[in-house]
């Protein structure tokens, strides 16, 4: 990706209140933090443009999938407005290679 696309990417997604799914599911590319019901799951996240949620991933995931997120490009941040923590913690965990790690393909596409 140029870095004019970027630069158009990061003023789409800055500060837009949107659903968590379509922005992983979009070409947004992060590094950064989530942040779940107010606590920061600090994982070195690397989210790349070909990176999406499967549909079973979706369905595993749903509550935070469906929850409306911010993206904050200053603080390295996407805080996701879900008082599911313990879904919140699974997933990034899972994206992070932590947990569920015989699951990835059914859960992650990651364009490889």
């Amino acid at each position: 990706m140029n870095s004019g696309n970027k630069m158009e990417l990061i003023r789409k997604y800055n500060g837009a209140v949107m659903i968590f799914r379509e922005i992983l599911n979009s070409d947004f590319e992060f590094y950064g933090d989530i942040i779940v019901k107010g606590l920061a799951l600090s994982v070195e996240l690397v989210w790349e443009k070909e990176n999406r949620v499967t549909d079973f991933g979706i369905d595993n995931w749903l509550e935070i999938m469906d929850s409306r997120c911010q993206y904050n490009h200053d603080n390295k941040t996407i805080e996701v407005f879900s008082n599911d923590y313990s879904m919140g913690y699974d997933f990034v965990s899972t994206i992070a290679g932590y947990r569920n790690v015989e699951r990835w393909d059914d859960l992650i596409k990651d364009g490889m």
